[in-house]
């Protein structure tokens, strides 16, 4: 073989084979590390929730005030679990109590990457997506704009989520579950992931295996709250878990197409929580839980017949892990009542993967990128904008139905 057609074998190995998911995951994270602080230095930063969270941080630190509902910043009250609260409160420290926002910027870049470096290695662990899909993961301006120039809390719960979830992937069950709950405790949006969780617990360590971890997880909960909880627990608890909280029409990204009564009315909102249970209802029936040639009801029988062991005889594998988890939380997505902007880093870095690893066609998988990336920097959103990423989200969802 001449040297032409070795070069041409690697090139061709390296882009479109496994072998070059090493060399691809290194492009992406050198790419990265100069282009977001680029972005830091030469892009304007916009002022939106990090005051408020310096100024309740600081109620909280020098004024040692633990009711949850007296904690409040320009933007309003505190609505967040309590390892926000901790998370903030280093950055306040580590930033003169909040003042140097250039340095607060370089630490969201830290953990900008470490998310990337994390979501990288849940790809290469699952093996499913070819090299030169990865670099779509570095290609998001609202993404950047989410992490270094707004300094949203949401990164620091999906940060430590993909730590949690890279965990259950090596079947470090109680290493993920802990991890599970300290990002839980930074923004609630991560429990969208708990019946996928949930399900793979019982999978792989049976029903009391899930219902032991599930223990652990609340346990965490309990001690991280301690302190507001022992003030006042309904404050803490109908502030930092506020199901029923309703956002505002204007910021919506997901539903401006609908009238602006009809979505802040009681039925469309138990509409939405009915199409959300019946979805994961659906998927876990006929998609997660039949496997080898076992059905469904065949698992849910052995599972509570024998709920000190697990119900199938295969551990689940990586891709399939990555599938249920990314599945179960754009289900969520899809039936939310509001999505703001922040939100799409409770998805974007899943967003590849889950278009990647449908039977559609490879046009029309990157063409599903290409629209929810357009829909999510349209500001504010329209109709057409918020009917694209519903349309998007959905056939994402669908092509994992039928994957």
């Amino acid at each position: 073989m001449s040297s032409f057609d070795k070069a041409r074998k690697w090139m061709w190995e390296t882009i479109f084979t496994n072998k070059g998911l090493g060399l691809a995951c290194a492009g992406v994270i050198a790419l990265e590390s100069i282009l977001t602080p680029l972005i830091v230095k030469y892009v304007p930063y916009t002022e939106i929730d990090w005051k408020a969270y310096m100024q309740q941080v600081k109620m909280f630190r020098e004024g040692s005030i633990t009711h949850y509902d007296q904690i409040e910043g320009d933007t309003g009250p505190l609505v967040y679990p309590a390892a926000h609260v901790y998370s903030y409160t280093a950055l306040y420290h580590l930033t003169n109590a909040g003042t140097d926002i250039e340095l607060a910027q370089y630490i969201f870049t830290g953990i900008y990457l470490l998310t990337l470096t994390l979501i990288l290695g849940i790809y290469c662990k699952t093996e499913a997506i070819p090299p030169y899909i990865l670099p779509l993961l570095a290609l998001s301006k609202r993404l950047h704009s989410i992490y270094v120039l707004r300094l949203f809390n949401d990164g620091i719960g999906m940060c430590i989520f993909y730590a949690s979830l890279l965990a259950l992937i090596y079947r470090r069950h109680l290493l993920s579950a802990v991890l599970f709950s300290l990002a839980v405790g930074v923004k609630m949006n991560v429990l969208l992931f708990l019946p996928a969780y949930a399900l793979i617990y019982t999978l792989q360590s049976g029903l009391f295996g899930c219902l032991r971890l599930g223990i652990n997880m609340l346990t965490i909960q309990v001690l991280l709250a301690r302190p507001f909880l022992r003030t006042d627990s309904k404050a803490y608890v109908s502030r930092a878990f506020n199901l029923g909280r309703q956002f505002l029409f204007k910021w919506t990204v997901n539903w401006r197409f609908i009238r602006e009564d009809i979505f802040f009315s009681k039925s469309f909102a138990w509409s939405l929580l009915g199409v959300h249970a019946v979805l994961l209802l659906s998927f876990a029936l006929f998609k997660w839980l039949p496997r080898d040639g076992v059905t469904a009801l065949e698992v849910i029988k052995h599972t509570l017949k024998y709920p000190s062991r697990r119900p199938t005889a295969r551990l689940l594998n990586a891709k399939e892990i990555s599938q249920i988890v990314f599945t179960c939380n754009l289900i969520g997505i899809i039936c939310a009542r509001s999505l703001h902007y922040q939100f799409y880093s409770w998805y974007a870095h899943q967003i590849p993967f889950l278009a990647y690893t449908t039977r559609y066609p490879l046009v029309f998988k990157i063409a599903l990128c290409v629209a929810i990336e357009y829909a999510w920097n349209v500001f504010p959103s329209t109709d057409i904008s918020s009917s694209v990423l519903l349309a998007s989200n959905v056939l994402l969802l669908a092509g994992q139905a039928y994957s």
